[in-house]
């Protein structure tokens, strides 16, 4: 009975925790110019990448990052999502202290990664994640805050990946339109020294020459070229670069404690010590009774052994 009783009070004092789930699918394609068989096949010869993918677990660990968890520590929360009298920050519902030192910092990024599960399904490269709060209403918000801090953090690095792109770019571009001029100059001038080449077999292959030349500048320059707009593209782009499959919704079952599972185990532990302790006292009454029973029977002779001696 004491052990139920205390299961009973454990399962009511530990803290209630209710989760909130949504998945996302990554579309960093969207947007993009392709660039044809050829083009792309030049371009990749010269180091110059038509796409850009990330693997899907990279944002399972992005869930989890340092500076997005800081951000929603140090987050305040209305009132009536934390169901307290005021707004309070995720820190304090977490009731981590002193978040701005480097022990408090560490304490609350530890907390609240494990209130925090992602797994990414590798066939559809769908990545599913549940947040775990005090409150339904703070689970969903907090499981929103990371559906934008994801998004807000690829539409960072992209910005800043193609700016730096977009200044590579515009320089190659700049050299490959003089090699492309150059080459153009020098198919002209062989063309105004040579009017009738198509006789010669060597004038004709050193026109082909020429010519293969041109068109190798001339196709370089246009997959450059695209690169560098797709790049400037990139640098001002600002939409969405997650596809959210499903929102975080409100759920009013607990996910933590399981109570009737405590209550259940403190009984069982209640019963298992309770068993063994009758045990104990069974073997310390029988061997008190046996105690007793050679005493008596020493009794019995010493008291023979008198009457027959009197003396």
């Amino acid at each position: 009975m004491l052990s139920g009783l205390l299961g009973v009070t454990l399962a009511l004092v530990i803290p209630r925790q209710y989760p909130a789930s949504a998945s996302f699918l990554a579309d960093g394609e969207s947007g993009r110019l392709p660039l044809g068989g050829a083009l792309a096949g030049l371009a990749s010869q010269f180091g110059v990448s038509s796409s850009k993918s990330d693997s899907p677990l990279f944002y399972a660990e992005l869930l989890t990052n340092r500076m997005i968890l800081l951000n929603l520590l140090t987050k305040q929360y209305p009132a009536s999502v934390v169901h307290a009298a005021e707004p309070r920050s995720l820190a304090d519902v977490l009731r981590v202290k002193k978040v701005a030192t480097p022990a408090g910092r560490e304490a609350g990024l530890r907390v609240l990664g494990q209130r925090i599960a992602a797994r990414v399904n590798p066939r559809t490269a769908v990545v599913d994640f549940t947040v775990e709060a005090e409150t339904p209403e703070l689970a969903v918000a907090v499981a929103q805050d990371l559906l934008v801090a994801v998004d807000s953090f690829n539409i960072l690095s992209r910005q800043t990946r193609a700016a730096a792109q977009r200044k590579f770019f515009a320089g190659r571009v700049d050299e490959t339109a003089a090699d492309v001029r150059a080459a153009e100059d020098d198919l002209r001038r062989f063309l105004l020294s040579n009017r009738v080449y198509q006789s010669s077999p060597s004038l004709q292959l050193e026109q082909d020459r020429l010519q293969r030349n041109v068109v190798l500048r001339q196709t370089l320059y246009t997959a450059l070229r695209q690169q560098l707009d797709q790049a400037s593209l990139d640098a001002v782009r600002n939409t969405p670069t997650i596809v959210v499959l499903v929102r975080p919704l409100l759920i009013a079952k607990a996910s933590f404690p399981k109570r009737r599972l405590i209550v259940a185990i403190f009984l069982i532990l209640g019963m298992l010590v309770a068993g063994l302790w009758l045990r104990i006292a069974e073997r310390r009454a029988f061997r008190h009774a046996g105690d007793f029973v050679s005493w008596d029977d020493n009794f019995v002779r010493v008291s023979g052994l008198l009457r027959r001696n009197p003396a």
